[in-house]
């Protein structure tokens, strides 16, 4: 069973000198010190599992929807979850500030590498990390070749109940919300949570 944080990697996140909102505090704090407990709401919630994910074998339409929130490219299109209905997904929300963030990425690097040509797509969604360009060039340091969206922590909060960092989701390919676990994922960890998405399908 996966377990939902590690509680080691909230304390090593970075903080920045200043806040611009008191959400962003709120949600920032919470990566400096103890996680807040799953169940303040969103895909958080412990609803199905103490890990925070629903059983891969449950039937999609069970499945919450993913919600149709507008997030924004590096080149500043608009676009949504919901554009890419058809691929599994890896919704992953980070920041260029959180270290656990930051030891994370190779790993969806390669399981981006792994999964490319079987309909699994990695999304990368930055929360409150800067300008475009220095998004791009901090992910370029790490060789990412997934797709990099933006969005702000209000948003990130509301929308999904990502109260901490990072936070992932996965995303069958009808839109639903088969799992959402925080703290840091491997290659393992994740293909754990794709592979019997991929296998239902086979069947």
């Amino acid at each position: 069973m996966m377990k939902d944080v590690g509680v080691n990697g909230w304390r090593q996140c970075e903080t920045p000198d200043r806040w611009k909102t008191a959400a962003q505090r709120f949600i920032r704090a919470s990566c400096v010190l103890f996680f807040l407990p799953v169940g303040c709401g969103g895909f958080g919630s412990d609803e199905s599992g103490s890990d925070g994910s629903s059983p891969a074998g449950e039937s999609a339409g069970a499945r919450p929807a993913v919600p149709d929130t507008r997030f924004t490219t590096l080149e500043g299109a608009s676009v949504s979850l919901r554009d890419l209905e058809g691929s599994v997904l890896i919704v992953n929300f980070w920041g260029t500030w959180c270290v656990p963030c930051r030891r994370e990425i190779p790993e969806l690097v390669e399981l981006h590498d792994h999964y490319a040509d079987r309909g699994v797509e990695v999304i990368g969604i930055a929360v409150d990390s800067g300008e475009p360009e220095e998004i791009r060039e901090f992910m370029d340091g790490y060789g990412v070749r997934y797709r990099l969206w933006t969005t702000g922590a209000v948003t990130a909060l509301a929308e999904f109940g990502s109260h901490s960092y990072p936070f992932t989701l996965v995303v069958d390919r009808d839109g639903g919300v088969v799992s959402s676990v925080f703290g840091p994922q491997t290659v393992a960890s994740m293909t754990s949570l794709i592979e019997p998405l991929l296998a239902a399908e086979d069947g």
